[in-house]
C-alpha cells in the first residue's frame, strides 16, 4: 500500500485533519515526502480554468489511458466461513445500507456473492476522485506525453501552502507484479492499494497521487499553492503570454514563470526564469 495512505489507514481511527496535516509535515521534514509536486499541462481552457477558479479536476479512473490503472484483479474463491465472515464486515462498514441491500446480502452464496461485492467495489472506485502529479518538472517523456510534446507547461505546487488539499495522498507504488486483492478487505484498505499500484513501465513518472475517497470532480486550492509555471521548449510565445496575463488578473500575480531549454550534451532539460513585464507590456 502507498506510504502515506498506508499510515493514515493503519490506524484504527479516523484522523482528524490537524492530524494528517501534522503526518504531511513530518513527512516533509524527513524528505519522506516532496515540499514540491508538479502538474504537467497543455494549453486550452481546461488548463485557463484552473488559473480562473483556483480548481483541479479529480479524474476517475475509467478516464485514465492504462487499462490495468485502478483495475486490479480479485480472488475469486472463498470458503463458506469467509463469504460469511465478509458479510458481517461489510454490513458493520455500511451501516446505513437499505432493508432491500441487507436480505439481499444474506441470499446470495458463492458466485452470486462474488458478483455482488465486485458490484459493489466498482461503484466505490467508481466514485473516488484522484488528482495525479509528479515528484519531477523535467521529465523528457512526460513532457512529451502529458504537455503535448514540450508545447505545454507545468504546474508547481508548493505543498506547504495549502495542507488541506493534500490531506489524502500516497506514493504509487511500481510493480511487476501484484497479489490478488480480497474481498474480505477493508473498503477504502483496499481501494487505496488498487489506486496506489502500477505496473513498472510507468515508474518514469515518479507519481504522488491525491485521492477523493467520496467524489470525483473539482477541488479548490488556495492561490498560494502555485508558486511557478514551466513553460515546454516549444510553448509558443502567444500561449505564454496568455497565461502570464490570465495569473494577474485572477490573483496570481506571485506566481514565477520559466521557459525551458536543451542542456548541451545531456538528453535532459533546464529552466530560465521568465521576466512576466516583457509579455504583460506587449
Amino acid at each position: 500500500m502507498g506510504i502515506w495512505l498506508g499510515r493514515v489507514w493503519g490506524n484504527c481511527k479516523v484522523l482528524t485533519e490537524m492530524e494528517l496535516k501534522e503526518l504531511l509535515i513530518e513527512g516533509i521534514k524527513t524528505n519522506e515526502f516532496p515540499k514540491l509536486l508538479y502538474k504537467y499541462r497543455e494549453f486550452g481552457k481546461f488548463t485557463d480554468d484552473i488559473i480562473i477558479n483556483s480548481r483541479f479536476y479529480f479524474a476517475i479512473a475509467k478516464d485514465f489511458n492504462d487499462p490495468f490503472d485502478c483495475n486490479l484483479s480479485y480472488r475469486e474463491d472463498y470458503s463458506f466461513r469467509e463469504i460469511k465472515e465478509c458479510k458481517k464486515r461489510f454490513l458493520k462498514r455500511n451501516l446505513n445500507i437499505s432493508v432491500e441491500v441487507r436480505k439481499k446480502m444474506f441470499e446470495t452464496k458463492g458466485k452470486s456473492f462474488i458478483s455482488f461485492m465486485k458490484a459493489c467495489k466498482q461503484e466505490l472506485i467508481n466514485n473516488t476522485g484522484i488528482l495525479s502529479l509528479s515528484k519531477t518538472n523535467n521529465s523528457v517523456t512526460m513532457w512529451s506525453h502529458y504537455s503535448k510534446k514540450h508545447e505545454g507547461l507545468v504546474f508547481e505546487l508548493d505543498v506547504e501552502k495549502d495542507y488541506t488539499f493534500f490531506k489524502m495522498f500516497g506514493m504509487v507504488e511500481y510493480e511487476k507484479e501484484y497479489e490478488l486483492l480480497s474481498y474480505l478487505d477493508a473498503d477504502k484498505e483496499e481501494t487505496t492499494k488498487r489506486v496506489l499500484t502500477k505496473f513498472v513501465d510507468w515508474e518514469y513518472e515518479q507519481e504522488i497521487r491525491i485521492i477523493d475517497f467520496d467524489k470525483y470532480g473539482h477541488r479548490i486550492f488556495n492561490k498560494n499553492l502555485l508558486k511557478t509555471i514551466y513553460f515546454g521548449l516549444k510553448a509558443s510565445k502567444e500561449n505564454i503570454q496568455h497565461i502570464i496575463k490570465l495569473c494577474q488578473v485572477n490573483g496570481f500575480s506571485h506566481v514565477k514563470f520559466k521557459k525551458a531549454k536543451l542542456i548541451p550534451g545531456k538528453f535532459a532539460l533546464d529552466f530560465d526564469e521568465i521576466n512576466k513585464n516583457d509579455y504583460l507590456e506587449s
